[in-house]
């Protein structure tokens, strides 16, 4: 059977590599001129390749590791310490374990005793998503820490990341992120390792597409699937766009992709909730 995947990100070509596992074949779609969706990497000249953004591994991020491990790539991956700190009133202060916390002069000390009991009882006793999908971070984090931790710290942060949708952020999102990834034991729950690829994410994106291939798949960049047309009564014809930099009349960044020509290709597809392919 045919599976047409729509992106080829990180869950797009898992999602086609496990599914050639399963004996099908894989045809996955991505309208950027390149892998990983938004772990994508940018070459810079020299070989050298730059992330588009910034991302890193959890030691609880087991499964991804055991791919990594799954495709014979486990070395790739390195740990190392995290460290981070906060540029507040014109000086650095460093923030990683809860001595830091505590000398963080920016907040009154009632502050800082509050919001680091806010996040233990968040972390000791939060274990369902649901009561925080109602509410925003900003309005928890106020009600809960106050107002100075959401001026000097989780706003700041939020804004980076969200900018002027900072305000409307779920509390779900932040509970995943101080909960969910922070389950761990023993050393690791004492000193967080953080892991990177040695050689950029575009290595494991390369052997994704190389299983898929190998399966009797195509992974097309640089092909948007522009629209979805039924078949029958149980089947899709998934039809692919011009080159999305071609079709804004730019230059294009990268080659067709093995077997991609210039003629929009169509796959014909099972009406189904995964757009199976016949």
């Amino acid at each position: 059977m045919r599976v047409a995947v729509i992106g080829a990100g990180v869950a797009g070509l898992v999602c086609a590599y496990r599914l050639a596992q399963e004996g099908h074949a894989c045809d996955v779609y991505e309208r950027w001129p390149g892998l990983g969706g938004q772990a994508a990497t940018l070459d810079v000249g020299g070989g050298d390749l730059l992330e588009r953004y910034y991302h890193h591994l959890f030691t609880s991020d087991r499964h991804i590791v055991e791919l990594y491990e799954e495709l014979g790539m486990g070395d790739e991956l390195e740990w190392k310490p995290s460290s981070m700190a906060f540029f507040v009133d014109g000086r650095q202060w460093a923030f990683n374990t809860p001595l830091d916390l505590l000398r963080f002069a920016p907040l009154s000390p009632p502050a800082r005793l509050r919001m680091g009991l806010a996040v233990l009882l968040l972390q000791k006793r939060a274990k369902e998503v649901e009561p925080f999908e109602s509410i925003t971070a900003r309005e928890w984090i106020e009600k809960r820490m106050g107002r100075g931790p959401w001026r000097k710290v989780w706003g700041p942060l939020l804004r980076g990341k969200f900018g002027e949708r900072a305000d409307d952020i779920s509390m779900a999102w932040l509970w995943s992120k101080l909960t969910l990834r922070r389950q761990l034991e023993g050393e690791e729950a004492r000193h967080e390792l953080l892991g990177y690829p040695a050689h950029s994410w575009e290595l494991l994106f390369e052997a994704l597409r190389g299983a898929i291939v190998a399966a009797g798949g195509r992974v097309l960049v640089d092909r948007p699937a522009i629209a979805l047309h039924r078949d029958g009564d149980a089947a899709l014809r998934v039809t692919a766009g011009a080159a999305l930099r071609r079709r804004r009349g730019a230059a294009r960044s990268s080659p067709p992709a093995a077997g991609c020509s210039s003629t929009a290709p169509r796959s014909r597809c099972t009406a189904t909730a995964t757009q199976r392919c016949a």
